[in-house]
């Protein structure tokens, strides 16, 4: 009997075959016996025992059998990347649930727009590992292997730049996917209404963002961000941005303001308060809408006020209208808000004042009551209650003079310092959309000085002399042209160096050949 052991290649495996002649009976076969044999040629870890027991007991001879094999090393985890910053997907996006159960279709979503700043980690990648180590068959360690590695570069996308094992934003915008890649975009489209089916857009204004909505923004929402564009309309819905553009217009009654420093737009319909330095309306201002701004353009004001602080420019005024040259809108407002303060706490003051009167005869009383008894029990309970109402009074009259101090600076700055003027260019009362006669009714005010149009007229320059407010159809029209387009540029320009502004990465040059 001979017992022979073959090892593969890189110690993996060892099979071992016991060997005996035809003639030969008498052999002693047993596992100690082929033990000796693996052991003898360095085979010490795997061994299958079940393998040579049954060797032994079935007297499996001449035959190769796998006697022991290697411990295999284990593969390590992959290398991973793992999104930070990920968008959620349109189905996982919810409109708000109130604590009543009651769905807020109004509020802005949790993950319908995914913001970022410049600098933020947007994805981090852990590097791969290695496995648990392995044994070959004669006992001699086999290393780990790696798991499989994996490039940052695949997800780097538009306005990122990588930074060791970091993803990072290159500039402030809204984080999106295409593919493996992630973006950070500053122009971003929604292609449908703002409506219930997106909620409101409540985005930071110091954000270098542009965003296009391809539809109109309905009623009941907001929208807030740096730049808006809208294709379609606005609807009774409250804006505040730096820049808006609206190809369609601003229609609906409501008290939700409208509120951006340069507004252009195609027209305004409607009793709704529109407040910028610049508004530049390419058709009508009407029925009943509320303009306020620095510079004001618009082909046709008609049943509507309109308020500015250095020149409105206009081809039509027609029917009934306030027009405000000259006076600053923003300290306008305050005064208007200061007024309505000092009127709304006007009466419980004057009720006030007179319970206080009405207390002075009762302390007279109680005085004479404490000489009798200083401890009397009305005593006691009536002293507090004058008091109280005494502190009360000192109260709302110190808030009631600071409001009117408040008020009577901002009175200083309602008017502005430079001369402001109007001009109509074609004149009042032509409808020119129906060809209709509209009966004047406008009340012009240039700073504090006031003038009335009550019959049809042609247009003309509005300005103010030692007269008031006067008026001449013999202008020079290049002139004031020129002066109107100097203001809007000046205002312009002004507004869009105080815009953030996105970060621009720099273009590498190619190398030289």
């Amino acid at each position: 009997m001979d017992i022979q052991v073959t090892i593969l290649p890189e110690y993996t495996y060892a099979y071992i075959s016991v060997l005996v002649e035809k003639n030969e009976k008498d052999y002693n076969l047993n596992i100690e016996v082929l033990e000796k044999a693996l052991a003898d040629n360095g085979v010490i870890v795997g061994i299958r025992k079940e393998a040579l027991k049954n060797i032994c007991e079935n007297k499996i001879i001449n035959e190769k059998v796998l006697a022991a094999e290697y411990t295999k090393p284990k593969v390590g985890n992959d290398a991973r990347v793992e999104i930070i910053k990920k968008p959620k997907k349109s189905n996982e996006i919810k409109p708000v649930i109130k604590e009543n159960d009651e769905i807020d279709y109004y509020s802005p979503r949790d993950g319908f727009i995914t913001l970022c700043r410049e600098g933020e980690v947007l994805a981090t990648k852990t590097t791969p590992t290695r496995g648990e180590s392995g044994k070959n068959v004669l006992g001699k360690v086999v290393p780990g292997k790696l798991g499989k590695e994996i490039s940052l570069d695949l997800f780097k996308g538009k306005n990122t730049k990588i930074e060791d094992d970091k993803l990072i934003a290159e500039c402030d915008g809204i984080v999106s996917l295409s593919g493996l890649l992630v973006n950070v975009d500053t122009t971003h489209k929604i292609d449908e209404n703002i409506g219930r089916g997106t909620g409101s857009i409540d985005l930071p204004k110091d954000i270098d963002i542009s965003l296009i909505i391809n539809g109109d923004i309905q009623r009941g929402f907001f929208v807030k961000c740096n730049k808006l564009y809208v294709t379609g309309c606005i609807e009774d819905a409250e804006i505040d941005c730096n820049i808006l553009k609206v190809k369609g217009g601003i229609v609906g009654i409501g008290e939700r303001p409208v509120k951006a420093e340069l507004i252009y737009l195609g027209f305004i319909n409607g009793e709704r308060n529109v407040l910028g330095r610049v508004i530049n309306v390419l058709r009508e201002i009407s029925s009943g809408a509320k303009v306020m701004g620095n510079l004001i353009k618009a082909h046709t004001i008609q049943g509507s006020s309109a308020t500015a602080k250095e020149a409105i420019w206009a081809n039509y005024i027609n029917g009934k209208n306030s027009i405000m040259v000259g006076t600053d809108y923003r300290a306008k407002l305050e005064y208007d808000e200061l007024s309505r303060k000092i009127l709304e706490i006007g009466e419980p003051l004057e009720e006030l004042k007179n319970t206080a009167y009405a207390n002075t005869k009762r302390m007279k009383q109680l005085a004479e009551l404490s000489k009798i008894n200083p401890k009397h029990p009305l005593l006691q309970k009536e002293l507090p209650k004058i008091k109280e109402i005494k502190d009360k009074l000192d109260k709302f009259e110190k808030l009631n003079q600071a409001l009117h101090n408040k008020r009577v600076e901002c009175e200083k700055n309602i008017y502005t310092e430079e001369d402001p003027f109007l001009l109509v260019r074609s004149g009042f009362s032509k409808d020119e959309s129906s060809g209709m006669t509209v009966e004047p009714d406008t009340t012009i005010f240039l700073k504090e000085n006031s003038t009335k149009v009550f019959e049809s007229k042609g247009g003309g320059l509005f300005y103010i002399s030692k007269f008031g407010v006067s008026s001449t159809s013999r202008y020079n029209v290049k002139e004031l042209k020129d002066k109107f387009e100097s203001l809007l540029h000046s205002t312009e320009e002004t507004v869009y160096q105080s815009l953030p502004k996105s970060k621009k990465t720099k273009k590498k040059k190619p190398k030289e050949k």
